[in-house]
C-alpha cells in the first residue's frame, strides 16, 4: 500500500446535504417546459451525472434541442433553494484534520462553477481545498474519469496515491479505472446496488479519517 497523498471529494451528497435540492430543481425545470411525468426516485438516481445526461435519459433526445432552457430554469430555481444546502456533520473538521496531516484536498463537482463556488462562499469552505474541477471544466462528464484525473493533476499527485470519496456509483467507477482507493460514503442510505464495487464503504465523515490513519499505518 503507497502512501496516501490526496484525497478528491465530490460534493453533492457526500460534503453537503443537497439532492433534495437539485432533485426538486430539476422536477420544477422539466414541469416549466411541458413535462410533467418525471419522478422524483427516477430524477434522484441520476444526480451526480451532467445536466445533459440527467435531461436526456428522463426526457429523450428531443428534450435537447431545448436543454439550455430546462438547464437555465433548472439553476433559477436551485440558487433560490440554496438555503436548504447544509453541511453534513463534521465535514469541516474532518477536511481540517487532513489538511494538518499533510494531505492534499481537492473537489470534483458535476455543478457549474458558478453553482459551486457560491456554494464554497455561503458554507465558508471557499479557502479550504487545494484544487476544485466543476463539470463546465471537463468535456466528459461522470462517470468518465476525466473530472478526477484533472483534480488529481491540479494537485499533482499521481491517482493512485489517492483516495475518491463519492456517493454514487458514479463516483466509484472512475475512481476505480484510475487506480484510486474508492471510498463510498452512506449518510444513513441504504446501500444500492452498485455496477462497480467501492474499495470502502463508511457511512459518516468521521470515519474516513480512521480509514485514512489505518491505510497510513499499513503504508
Amino acid at each position: 500500500m503507497m502512501r496516501i497523498e490526496a484525497i478528491v471529494f465530490d460534493l453533492d451528497g457526500t460534503l453537503i446535504d443537497s439532492i433534495d435540492a437539485h432533485v426538486v430543481s430539476w422536477m420544477e425545470a422539466f414541469r416549466t417546459h411541458g413535462f410533467t411525468y418525471v419522478k422524483y426516485r427516477d430524477v434522484e438516481n441520476l444526480i451526480g451525472l451532467p445536466g445533459t445526461t440527467i435531461t436526456e435519459r428522463l426526457l429523450g433526445p428531443r428534450a435537447m434541442k431545448i436543454y439550455d432552457s430546462i438547464r437555465k430554469s433548472k439553476d433559477e430555481v436551485f440558487m433560490n433553494l440554496l438555503n436548504n444546502v447544509k453541511l453534513y456533520p463534521h465535514t469541516k473538521e474532518v477536511l481540517s484534520e487532513l489538511k494538518i496531516y499533510g494531505v492534499k484536498i481537492a473537489l470534483a463537482s458535476s455543478t457549474a462553477s458558478h453553482i459551486v463556488n457560491k456554494i464554497l462562499r455561503m458554507l465558508k469552505l471557499n479557502n479550504v481545498f487545494d484544487a476544485i474541477i466543476t463539470g463546465d471544466m471537463v468535456k466528459e462528464g461522470k462517470p468518465h474519469p476525466e473530472i478526477f484525473i484533472k483534480a488529481f493533476n491540479a494537485l499533482a499527485i499521481n491517482p493512485r496515491r489517492g483516495i475518491v470519496v463519492g456517493d454514487t456509483e458514479y463516483d466509484i467507477i472512475p475512481a476505480k479505472l484510475i487506480g484510486s482507493i474508492a471510498v463510498l460514503i452512506l449518510h444513513g442510505r441504504s446501500k444500492a446496488l452498485l455496477s462497480s464495487k467501492p474499495d470502502y464503504i463508511i457511512n459518516e465523515l468521521p470515519e474516513l479519517l480512521e480509514l485514512y490513519k489505518k491505510l497510513s499505518r499499513n503504508g
